[in-house]
């Protein structure tokens, strides 16, 4: 059944665009429905709901979370300098399956603060996508890496980890994503 679901997604995404509608005319009118939204909701299940009851191909629904995380989520400048100043955040755990339980919780508590507060630094952004593209069935990881954010850092090794951006699985391949950066500069 899930490979007859995803042929026919793959047939009527590939239907739309072979009758004139460029992936970017659809971005298009993805972007300008999610404009309409709220501008907050009460949890990451109804902002997925929401995004579920206006598209079923799961590139676009993957594309309205991006947009509406992106326009409505501000960078929190205060979190960032707080952040540089502490020392990582760290938990215990005696087993593999304890270990994953403490990170998926993490992530799911940073994505609600991130929804509620409209404000966080990139482990909100990833957090809060990730759990939209959960909900959404669209299988998603949160990258942790190096920025390189400056013409000097091309072709240095980074010192440190100092981002996080996501990956999802569409369209029979991973593609990254990383919705903190398309939110804007500072």
């Amino acid at each position: 059944y899930m490979g007859m679901k995803k042929f026919f997604y793959f047939f009527l995404l590939s239907s739309i665009l072979s009758f004139g509608q460029s992936a970017d005319s659809l971005y298009a009118e993805v972007d300008s429905r999610v404009a309409n939204y709220p501008k907050s909701f009460s949890s990451v299940k109804a902002f997925a709901e929401r995004i579920q009851s206006d598209y079923k191909i799961p590139e676009l629904q993957a594309r309205a979370a991006f947009t509406w995380i992106s326009k409505n989520v501000a960078y929190d400048l205060n979190l960032m300098r707080t952040v540089k100043q502490k020392a990582p955040a760290s938990f215990s755990f005696r087993t593999e399956a304890e270990k994953l339980q403490k990170q998926r919780e993490r992530i799911t508590a940073d994505a609600v603060q991130t929804l509620k507060s409209k404000k966080g630094v990139c482990q909100g952004y990833s957090s809060l996508f990730y759990e939209v593209c959960d909900q959404l069935g669209i299988p998603a990881k949160m990258i942790p890496g190096a920025s390189k954010s400056m013409l000097t850092h091309i072709g240095k090794l980074p010192e440190d980890e100092d981002h996080v951006w996501n990956k999802i699985y569409i369209n029979d391949k991973w593609e990254l994503v990383d919705v903190t950066w398309a939110a804007g500069i500072i």
